[in-house]
């Protein structure tokens, strides 16, 4: 802990190290970045709103909010082209990710099954979330804050990205595909056409303009252009959240 009068300081001063091995040696050191990068913030100072990115701050204006958020009513729909069940409580977003070819056939699961090639030889690069049965690409996040949605927003650059530029990658995707989806594999020639962000906001609160965190929208936005400019089209939806499995809610009500 450090004193106060010391804590600016020492975040200012504090590093993030990636390391090759988990023996943490000095030469295993792959990485290092300041720690201020890794930490977004927005604060009101009356009407006057600013944020915290890549260690700058930033102030945004009203006007300037407001048409962002005009463009991020386009983004969240309505009527959502993907139908996904309801988010228990409780659960990891790895566990809802896993539950929803349980529930709604003909969606895959591809949370972590990650594609690599000659460029991404490490982890690989994880296409999407979910695959829908139409082939959409859909990122899942539950979001407490505006740095769980820049994560999103950035996967679903670099998985459309990869799909668009890497053959490799494109045929590494389509044998995953098959291996999962029997007798319904991707077209010939697959190019990604469309990305979903599904969002379960805080602890499930209807996702709409007014309520997706302000620094959260502008970058949506900016993620919005330059996927529709490679030609995907980007749908914004909320998931609904319940407080336990509808299996469970049944086995209640019979009980009573």
């Amino acid at each position: 802990m450090h004193r106060p009068g010391r804590r600016l300081t020492a975040l200012r001063d504090g590093t993030v190290t990636l390391y090759s091995h988990t023996r943490a040696d000095k030469d295993d050191i792959i990485w290092t970045s300041n720690v201020l990068r890794w930490i977004e913030a927005e604060v009101s100072l009356g009407a006057r709103r600013f944020f915290l990115l890549d260690g700058q701050w930033y102030e945004i204006g009203e006007a300037y909010l407001e048409a962002i958020r005009s463009q991020v009513g386009r983004l969240i729909t309505g009527t959502p082209s993907v139908d996904l069940p309801a988010w228990v409580l409780g659960e990891t977003e790895r566990r809802y990710n896993e539950s929803v070819p349980d529930a709604r056939p003909g969606y895959v699961c591809f949370d972590r099954d990650n594609v690599r090639t000659a460029l991404h030889r490490g982890n690989g690069v994880e296409i999407c979330d979910l695959l829908s049965p139409d082939n959409a690409l859909v990122m899942v996040k539950r979001a407490r804050g505006s740095d769980a949605l820049s994560h999103l927003f950035g996967q679903a650059v670099v998985a459309v990205q990869t799909l668009l530029h890497s053959p490799e990658a494109v045929d590494g995707f389509a044998r995953k595909v098959a291996a999962a989806r029997p007798g319904r594999p991707l077209p010939d020639g697959f190019r990604p056409s469309k990305v979903v962000f599904a969002i379960l906001l805080k602890s499930g609160a209807d996702l709409t303009a007014d309520s997706l965190f302000p620094f959260s929208q502008v970058t949506l936005v900016q993620t919005a252009k330059i996927l529709e400019a490679w030609g995907v089209e980007v749908e914004v939806i909320g998931i609904q959240a319940t407080a336990v499995p509808p299996a469970r809610a049944g086995i209640r009500h019979l009980a009573a």
